[in-house]
């Protein structure tokens, strides 16, 4: 009866469209009241999943990514870009991957790219030829690399709510992320080929080059000060989101001048409000999974599973459709927390480690982030840029598949993920 009360007040929020945040922290509070539960004990656990020193990485790298948003470092690291590749066939959409993947790499979040990047780049790709629904899709995909390409808000979840390396999950989201990149720029490019799309400019002479690259050096030094740091042993995840909002706002402020005080108060409210909203998103979502856990659930799905096959490859294959279609319709960070205590166990048991594991969950979050219904990219994207959402899912199916693939890959070839650990 409690498994029932906690799952069927949960899906019916759903239908009624409540938030996913209120959707966990609502049907556990039901649950647990139900159970006899003190309503201390559920204030106290919820208090307790945000207490962690590891969490203080989320509004450090949520600071550090707005101001170098407001900082002009978008603008710097698209010229760079363009600049190098932009007279290539496709050169735009290339560039745009690039440009993602590149400040993914300074703000750990999906959304974000998809605003600071699709905003310049859909009209850049519009102007020059480029279909519009095309371009909106590309966007969309590439930005969801964000959620690889550390700093990852997603791995510094994952992190704490499995107990792993923050440091080994930034290496292999790297690497992941770059994989993922470089599949998208070979699509790009063939697509391009077919349809005529050109690039613009010219082939860069030595001088350009060095002066575009020289005017986004101080840009393209946060993320080796970051994962230099982190991996060379010099500070800590958590320590390393400090250093970069120091050093993004002398930058932005100092260097680039690209913003004044009253943009800081602005910066410090967004990224305040974004902070919140995630921590909550973590505070009722460990709620949901410490009932899920009270109720064994975790322990009734593995054997649900393990009574279907036990196949490693059918498990792992299984896991995946799942992982997929939740993803689907669930927020990222409440996926992350409620499901991989779940499944991490099944995993691990069919061969993987809880690093690969990690990254399994991730790039099947980055394909929800572009897969319809919720997609909430490919929204993104249209509340950017006024094209029509069915014209863009028109064009994301084989970014879908491109992601997909990469899902696979990581899931089957653990070198995919961990080439680099040590």
């Amino acid at each position: 009866m409690d498994i029932l009360i906690l799952m069927g007040t949960f899906a019916l929020l759903l239908i009624f469209g409540v938030p996913i945040a209120y959707c966990t922290g609502l049907s556990a509070l039901v649950s647990l009241i139900y159970a006899g539960t003190p309503i201390t004990a559920v204030t106290q656990r919820m208090f307790a999943s945000a207490d962690s020193f590891t969490f203080l990485a989320i509004p450090f790298f949520m600071l550090a990514g707005k101001l170098m948003e407001y900082g002009g470092i978008s603008k710097r690291m698209i010229n760079l870009a363009e600049t190098l590749i932009g007279y290539i066939a496709g050169g735009l959409g290339v560039v745009t991957t690039l440009s993602c993947m590149l400040f993914g790499a300074v703000s750990g979040s999906s959304v974000g790219t998809v605003s600071a990047i699709g905003s310049i780049m859909i009209p850049s790709m519009k102007e020059h030829g480029y279909n519009e629904g095309f371009a909106s899709a590309l966007v969309s995909t590439s930005g969801s690399l964000g959620l690889l390409i550390p700093p990852s808000i997603g791995l510094v979840i994952y992190a704490v709510a499995m107990d792993v390396s923050v440091a080994d999950l930034f290496i292999s989201g790297l690497q992941v992320g770059i994989i993922a990149g470089i599949a998208i720029m070979i699509y790009t490019f063939i697509k391009s080929k077919k349809m005529g799309y050109k690039g613009v400019g010219q082939r860069p002479t030595l001088r350009s080059a060095w002066i575009a690259f020289k005017d986004a050096f101080l840009a393209l030094l946060m993320p080796l000060i970051i994962l230099g740091g982190i991996y060379g042993g010099f500070f800590t995840p958590t320590e390393a989101s400090a250093i970069a909002c120091l050093y993004a706002f002398i930058i932005g402020k100092f260097v680039y001048k690209q913003f004044n005080m009253k943009d800081f108060y602005n910066i410090l409210m967004i990224s305040g409000k974004s902070t919140a909203q995630v921590m909550f998103i973590i505070t009722t979502s460990s709620l949901f999974g410490w009932q899920l856990t009270k109720l064994q659930i975790p322990q009734l799905l593995a054997a649900g599973i393990l009574d279907l096959t036990t196949n490693s490859f059918l498990i792992i294959m299984l896991m995946l459709g799942f992982l997929t279609i939740v993803g689907m319709f669930m927020e990222g960070n409440a996926y992350l927390i409620i499901l991989a205590p779940i499944l991490g166990p099944i995993a691990v048991a069919c061969g993987m480690d809880l690093i690969q594991f990690g990254l399994v969950m991730q790039t099947s979050i980055c394909l929800g982030c572009i897969t319809p219904p919720m997609g909430i990219n490919i929204f993104t994207t249209c509340g950017i840029y006024p094209v029509k959402f069915e014209e863009v899912v028109k064009n994301i199916w084989p970014f879908v598949l491109i992601m997909t693939a990469v899902l696979i890959l990581v899931a089957f070839v653990p070198e995919a993920s961990n080439l680099f650990i040590r």
